[in-house]
């Protein structure tokens, strides 16, 4: 369980901040990097993290009903925690102590009457409900609405609801409630010696109820990574009741219940509880790091693992940058980070045959020296736990990064195997051009983070040089170029990030209009008076 008090404005704790000699390190290391060659080269500014008692924001507009105080909180803290996401825009703004929307109230509700109460209240006054879960949104999904347009507005932290109810050992399956953080589901389930097997990187600051309604990918790169995979059935409540969907292994019958429910971002009515799929908890494991030399030759080996039916718990393919960044490979290979692991069975058969694979597309690697294998390298697997440890720190160094007026930020996505090349070379090159248009400099990377036989889902890091003053529009215009890039490209406007707000305008290009039609006729239906979510995934407020 996290412990230490949640940052109000930035990622995770607030003790986890990077400290003001290391920021200052980091902004001498941006200035060695890209100084002489950015249009935006000015004199360090490293800026400190703001305090609750120095930002300004206005009294509630309303009172709760006297029934809901022992669970709504109108603390300062806690408003200025529930306005907005994680996104770099919704950061930055934090950071400088942008408060310009904060909800006027904050539920805590810890039973599903309880939670009813607040809706039906809701209703009555005209006070809009963000579903708030972890507040781990990268996307806008859980930015407070502009408050001018309702009698209040109302952020509804779910994370009470945080039990393990039920566990079918037999069907290895378990009825859990929404509000549950990672740690606390899997510290839970495992006295039963089970796993959900579901970690994203938002894993310590997520929700289950978050990960459904947003169709979060797992770390895992193959086989069952998204939510989707272990959801079996759904408790939600709307405003205009309780929808329970089946519990079966699998149906025939009719459109998928849970799938209307899957990716709603809580537009609809908010999960309560879940019946989820479980695992048994691995007992063999193996990693082993692959360098290649050229990484269209990687891009190859991903390809073939994949239709391979191998199903390696991890695939990751960083690209030479971020390589180089990430996991400390200096001589311009990229590194693809191969996993397997069983609860039941060894798995040497299965890495050995990925790494035939590997050493098939050229790809070098280094193993213990009681295995059996030809081609070696060097310190692969001490480079795979450097990755693992950055990837873990990630969100933290983002912050860093904001706090000396820089530019950090990611945006994912994935296309078919066919298209990958081009898909690839074209936002590169647009990226690149973007970035020497706003900020004279930067730097790309890649890498893969799951892999389907028919297509990878890459994520792009984006690291430039920028200022206090620029960050948002330099950021914002180059998101609106890669976005725009990759919908003509063919790719998705998210793999695993969700739609939100941010990514309403390109999923609207991207999905059928009859099928946004039926979205918008369900939301009519759970929601009649549009009070949740105003502006998530449909886009305008009150549509």
């Amino acid at each position: 369980m996290a412990q230490g008090l949640r940052s109000f404005w930035g990622w995770g704790l607030e003790d986890k901040f990077m400290d003001r000699v290391g920021r200052e390190n980091l902004a001498n290391v941006f200035a060695s990097l890209f100084g002489s060659a950015s249009t935006n080269s000015r004199p360090l500014d490293v800026r400190d993290a703001p305090k609750v008692k120095d930002i300004e924001i206005a009294d509630p507009r309303l009172i709760p009903a006297k029934s809901l105080k022992e669970f709504i909180s109108r603390s300062p803290h806690e408003r200025l925690s529930h306005s907005r996401g994680k996104s770099f825009i919704d950061v930055v703004r934090s950071f400088h102590g942008e408060f310009s929307d904060v909800p006027d109230l904050v539920a805590f509700p810890r039973t599903e009457p309880e939670l009813m109460s607040i809706i039906d209240w809701c209703y009555s006054s005209n006070v809009a409900i963000v579903t708030y879960g972890g507040g781990s949104s990268v996307v806008g999904g859980v930015n407070c609405p502009s408050i001018e347009n309702y009698q209040a507005v109302l952020s509804l932290d779910t994370t009470c609801l945080d039990k393990v109810l039920e566990v079918d050992s037999v069907s290895r399956s378990a009825l859990i409630q929404a509000g549950v953080l990672g740690p606390a589901l899997e510290s839970q389930l495992k006295q039963f010696n089970l796993t959900m097997r579901h970690y994203p990187q938002s894993f310590e600051f997520s929700t289950l109820g978050g990960w459904i309604a947003t169709k979060s990918g797992g770390h895992y790169a193959t086989n069952q990574t998204r939510i989707d995979d272990f959801t079996q059935s759904l408790r939600v409540v709307t405003p205009a009741g309780i929808v329970e969907t089946s519990r079966f292994p699998s149906s025939g019958a009719g459109p998928d219940q849970n799938g209307f429910f899957l990716g709603s971002e809580g537009i609809y009515g908010i999960i309560t509880q879940a019946w989820m799929r479980l695992q048994d908890r691995p007992q063999f494991k193996d990693t082993v790091g692959v360098k290649f030399s050229n990484f269209g030759s990687a891009v190859d080996a991903c390809r073939i693992i994949s239709q391979s039916g191998l199903y390696p718990t991890n695939c990751r393919l960083l690209d030479a940058v971020e390589s180089f960044q990430s996991a400390g490979v200096t001589n311009g290979n990229s590194l693809l980070i191969v996993g397997f692991e069983s609860a039941h069975c060894p798995v040497d058969n299965d890495m050995k045959a990925a790494l035939e694979i590997c050493s098939d597309h050229g790809g070098i690697y280094e193993r213990d020296s009681n295995k059996d294998d030809s081609k070696k390298a060097n310190d692969s697997l001490t480079e795979s736990d450097s990755w693992k440890s950055t990837f873990t720190r990630a969100p933290y160094l983002r912050d860093a990064i904001i706090s000396i007026g820089h530019i950090a930020e990611t945006f994912e996505t994935s296309v078919t195997w066919d298209k990958f090349s081009e898909f690839h070379s074209q936002i590169m090159q647009r990226v690149r051009s973007a970035l020497d248009e706003t900020c004279g400099t930067g730097v790309v990377s890649c890498r893969f983070t799951h892999l389907y036989p028919d297509g990878p889902a890459p994520y792009y890091t984006v690291v430039a040089p920028s200022s206090h003053e620029d960050q948002i529009h330099h950021w914002s215009h180059i998101k609106d170029v890669v976005s725009s890039a990759i919908i003509e490209l063919g790719g998705t406007i998210t793999h695993h990030h969700a739609v939100g707000k941010d990514h309403v305008k390109w999923y609207h290009q991207e999905i059928p209009k009859m099928l946004l039609d039926s979205i918008e006729r369900l939301k009519e239906l759970y929601d009649p008076k549009s009070l949740l979510n105003p502006g998530v995934l449909l886009g305008s407020e009150g549509h």
